[in-house]
């Protein structure tokens, strides 16, 4: 089998995607080859007491735990899946989305160039050379959805950090983002070991789930069910595994910051869209929170988006939340799936028993 940038793999093929990893990485970071703690060499090698947490959720599979627990296998597969994902439906330009028309061999060639070189871009990271916490949904080896929690390190306050160049350069993505809040503001008082950086959520695309669930599960009535099972279950264990952390390391989080959330992780923020008066669009059953900026890639992280035509088109959001209160809602919304998804697959025996 060769390694595709387009197809999504199960752990049964792990040895080829962390070679292609490893590949892509020596061809366009092979300064950094050395001096980053890539995924493939840190984890599984977890310390004495560090919990890895392993759950049946039928149909799924639950895995988290720090990073550096979680087997070899599912993490390529978890790393691979969700920088697919991001590239496929997501936030980064042209180049690397599936073009249906794209026909000609050199434009092929320029695609898969753009994605191997994408893949290398997001494989690893300062983001996850922390104490970074994951949550894994896993379904028969192929990793269909999941989220890191990026821990606070520093115990200065965020206005300490975002006044000095070195730490800001240093501390969680969220707070390398250039932006300005007045002074006084509660959030440039919080101290960057209270904070957690909501990172890296994905759920795959329909396409893959519709081909390796079962018939039933796909069927329309149950498949919206097994969805939000997939959603609820992701966000819920991420915030699960932050707890168990924070208890293992006598730490209190208070704030969670998260950039530019997809729809996923806007119906646990902002609740979900409803019809209100007049017909216009509202959303209930959200928290509160606040939002700290709203600007493009190139203003926020001019770094980053140097040369890149999205940084000056795509819109950045960065949310700031209660942890203990989205932690909250978030167990809540996994009670509320589970119970929804047996319901209507209790529904559906009874109507094939009447059919």
């Amino acid at each position: 089998m060769t390694y595709s940038t387009t197809d999504y793999y199960s752990t049964a093929d792990y040895p080829i995607v962390c070679a292609a990893h490893q590949a892509f990485v020596r061809e366009h970071r092979a300064s950094e080859i050395d001096t980053i703690g890539w995924y493939w060499k840190t984890a599984g090698k977890s310390e004495p007491g560090e919990e890895y947490h392993k759950e049946s959720v039928p149909p799924f599979t639950l895995h988290s735990g720090p990073l550096k627990s979680v087997p070899l296998p599912l993490l390529a597969i978890c790393m691979d899946s969700q920088i697919k994902t991001y590239m496929d439906r997501d936030a980064l330009g042209d180049a690397v989305r599936q073009v249906t028309s794209m026909v000609e061999p050199d434009g092929q060639g320029a695609f898969r160039t753009a994605r191997g070189k994408e893949l290398a871009r997001r494989i690893g990271g300062e983001s996850l050379q922390g104490d970074v916490q994951v949550a894994i949904v896993e379904y028969n080896g192929y990793a269909v959805s999941g989220m890191m929690v990026n821990t606070g390190k520093r115990d200065e306050t965020v206005a300490a950090i975002m006044q000095s160049p070195a730490k800001r350069e240093a501390a969680m993505a969220a707070l390398q983002a250039r932006y300005d809040l007045p002074p006084g503001d509660p959030f440039l008082g919080q101290r960057e070991n209270e904070i957690v950086d909501l990172i890296r959520y994905f759920r795959t695309p329909d396409q893959l789930l519709k081909r390796i669930l079962p018939t039933d599960l796909v069927q329309r009535s149950l498949y919206r069910r097994t969805v939000q099972l997939i959603r609820a279950l992701a966000l819920s264990e991420a915030f699960a595994a932050t707890k168990r952390w924070m208890k293992r390391e006598g730490r209190a989080i208070k704030v969670g910051v998260v950039e530019t959330p997809n729809e996923d992780v806007k119906l646990l923020v902002e609740g979900k869209k409803v019809k209100g008066p007049g017909g216009r669009e509202v959303r209930v059953g959200g928290i509160p929170h606040r939002v700290l900026t709203v600007a493009t890639g190139a203003e926020l992280y001019p770094a980053a988006f140097e040369n890149r035509p999205e940084g000056t088109t795509k819109i950045y959001t960065l949310y700031a939340i209660d942890f203990g209160t989205v932690a909250l809602h978030a167990k809540k919304y996994r009670e509320h799936a589970i119970a929804a998804y047996w319901k209507a697959r209790r529904s559906q025996s009874l109507q094939c028993v009447v059919s």
